[in-house]
C-alpha cells in the first residue's frame, strides 16, 4: 500500500480567485477537503482579487479558517495584476456573468488556465469565441458545472439503478421572493433566472437522461418578465426537450415561488412507477402505485461537496491536458437556444 502511494505523482496547483462573493467560502471548504482527502492533488491559494476591499479583508479570515497561508497570498483589486502573476497556475472566475467574457479573455491571453463559474457568458457566441481563443493560445477552460456532481446524481449513475431509457422527465429549480427587500436586491445582482439557475437545471437533466436537444415542436419556450426586476429580464422560464428515440421532458426555472426547490421527476415505461430526485435535500425516492421507497439520501454539506467533486474532476482533467469546454458548450447551447424562440 505504501509503495503504491509513494509511486503516485502529486499534482500541485496554485490557484487565484477573482470575485469573492458568497460562493468563495464554499470553494475554499471544497479545496480544504481536497487537500485532506486526495493523495495526488494539492491546491494552494496564492492570489485573490476583488474590487471590494471589504471582500478582500474578509477573504483573509476565510483563507485562514481552511488552513491556507495568507502570508503567501497576494490580495489585489486589479485583474491585470492577477493575470500577470507568474505564481498562479489556475484562475477561478466568480465575478458576475456580465463581466465573464472580458475577464476570461484577459486571462486566456495571459496564458492562464481558467476555471469559471456558470453560466459561462450571457450568449453562446461569446462562449464559443472564448473556446476558440483558448485553443489558439494553448490554454484550458473548465466550466464549474457543480450541479451535475450532486451526490444523488453520482449515486444514481454509479449504481445504474435504471439502464433503460426514460420516457419523460421534468426538472424544476426555483427560489427567491420579491416581497423581501434583501432577496430582491440579491436577485437584481444576477443576470436572469433562466441563465443563472437554468444552466444548473439543464446540467442536472443531462446527467439523468444524457443526450437531449431543444424540441420546439412540443412547445415554444416560455418566459415571464417583470419590468422592475433585472432590467426586465426573465424571472421564470420553461423549455421542452427531446432525447433518445421518443423521450421528452421539460426544464423549468422560477424566482417567484418564495421557496427553494430543486427537483426532478423521471418516468420510465411503467406509468405507475416514477423516480423523484430532491437535489436540495440530496435524496432519491422510488414511487410505485403511490408507495414511496427512499433509495438514497445524504446529509453532506451540499455545495462544498459538489465543488469538491467538480474541482477534483477539473484538476484531474488538467493533469492530463484536458478540459470540459466542449461539454460546457453543449449544455450552454441547450440553455441559449431556448432564448432564441422567446417572443415575450
Amino acid at each position: 500500500m505504501f509503495d503504491q502511494l509513494s509511486d503516485q505523482k502529486m499534482h500541485k496547483y496554485r490557484f487565484g480567485f477573482i470575485g469573492l462573493g458568497i460562493i468563495f467560502g464554499k470553494h475554499l471548504k471544497a479545496l480544504e477537503r481536497l487537500n485532506i482527502e486526495d493523495k495526488d492533488l494539492s491546491v494552494d491559494v496564492v492570489h485573490v482579487c476583488d474590487l471590494n476591499q471589504e471582500n478582500l479583508n474578509k477573504s483573509r479570515e476565510l483563507l485562514e479558517e481552511v488552513g491556507q497561508s495568507i502570508s503567501k497570498c497576494t490580495f489585489s483589486t486589479d485583474v491585470s495584476e492577477l493575470a500577470g502573476d507568474e505564481n498562479v497556475d489556475v484562475v477561478v472566475v466568480c465575478t458576475n456573468v456580465q463581466s465573464h467574457y472580458q475577464v476570461i479573455k484577459k486571462l486566456i491571453l495571459a496564458k492562464k488556465t481558467v476555471f469559471f463559474e456558470k453560466p459561462g457568458t450571457t450568449n453562446n457566441n461569446d462562449l464559443e469565441d472564448l473556446s476558440q481563443l483558448a485553443k489558439s493560445n494553448n490554454t484550458l477552460l473548465y466550466s464549474l458545472l457543480h450541479s451535475e456532481f450532486g451526490c444523488e446524481l453520482r449515486w444514481w449513475n454509479s449504481e445504474k439503478v435504471r439502464t433503460d431509457e426514460p420516457r419523460s422527465f421534468h426538472t424544476l429549480l426555483s427560489g427567491g421572493c420579491f416581497n423581501n427587500k434583501n432577496e430582491a436586491e440579491q436577485t437584481n445582482r444576477l443576470y436572469s433566472c433562466w441563465l443563472d439557475i437554468g444552466i444548473n437545471a439543464i446540467s442536472i437533466a443531462v446527467a439523468i437522461v444524457k443526450d437531449m436537444k431543444l424540441n420546439t415542436s412540443l412547445s415554444i419556450p416560455r418566459f415571464v418578465r417583470i419590468p422592475s426586476i433585472n432590467e426586465g429580464r426573465d424571472v421564470q422560464g420553461c423549455a421542452e426537450y427531446s432525447f433518445g428515440v421518443n423521450g421528452k421532458g421539460s426544464v423549468e426555472t422560477s424566482w417567484c415561488s418564495g421557496e427553494g426547490v430543486q427537483r426532478s421527476r423521471v418516468m420510465y415505461s411503467n406509468p405507475d412507477e416514477e423516480y423523484l430526485f430532491d437535489h436540495a435535500k440530496q435524496k432519491v425516492t422510488k414511487v410505485v402505485d403511490g408507495k414511496q421507497e427512499v433509495l438514497f439520501s445524504s446529509d453532506v454539506d451540499r455545495l462544498p461537496d459538489q465543488y469538491l467533486y467538480v474541482f477534483r474532476d477539473g484538476l484531474r482533467k488538467l493533469s492530463q491536458g484536458q478540459d470540459n469546454i466542449d461539454h460546457s458548450l453543449k449544455l450552454h447551447n441547450l440553455l441559449f437556444s431556448a432564448l432564441h424562440f422567446d417572443k415575450s
